[in-house]
This record gives C-alpha cells, sequence and structure tokens, in this order.
C-alpha cells in the first residue's frame, strides 16, 4: 500500500476526532450549565466569539475575512477590557 493512499483515511480520521472532541465539550458544557457549576454568562461570554465569527461568516460569505474580522475585534475588545481596568485602578475608581 502506498503511504500517500493513507492521508486521505488519516485527514479523515483526524477530522472525525476533533469534532467527536468539540461535541464532547459541548455536551459537558451543558451538563455543568444545567448542574449549575458554570454560570449563563461565563457560557455565553465563551460562545460569543463563534456567534460573532459564523454571524460575519453568514453576512458576507466570506469565512477567511470573518476569522480575522472576529480575531480583530477580540483583539480590540481584549486591550479595551486591560485599558479600562489599568484607567480605574489609577483612578482609584
Amino acid at each position: 500500500m502506498d503511504p500517500s493512499s493513507l492521508i486521505p483515511i488519516l485527514i479523515t480520521i483526524a477530522v472525525g476526532l476533533t469534532g467527536l472532541g468539540v461535541v464532547v465539550m459541548i455536551a459537558f458544557g451543558l451538563k455543568s450549565l444545567i448542574d449549575g457549576r458554570v454560570s449563563v454568562l461565563s457560557s455565553a461570554l465563551i460562545g460569543a466569539p463563534m456567534l460573532i465569527g459564523v454571524g460575519i461568516g453568514f453576512a458576507t460569505g466570506d469565512w477567511v475575512f470573518a476569522a480575522v474580522t472576529t480575531l480583530i475585534i477580540l483583539v480590540v475588545a481584549t486591550i479595551l477590557v486591560i485599558l479600562s481596568g489599568v484607567v480605574r485602578s489609577t483612578l482609584g475608581l
């Protein structure tokens, strides 16, 4: 058997295992939400980047643009949060 013929099979297995991992993470996240070990707000904050990316992707039809735009939005939001913390601590608020 030629080693190059194994590549599509191995890629399929890798994508399948990645998908299975995502499904398991979502299932255990929902279980933690139901059990009350995780707040709804923290779960929403974890899912926000995905919703932003998917929204931009469907709006523009260009998924690479959506990914880059989502990254830029998240970096800017992170910088703003850090700066607001610095300002609050500097002014003693």
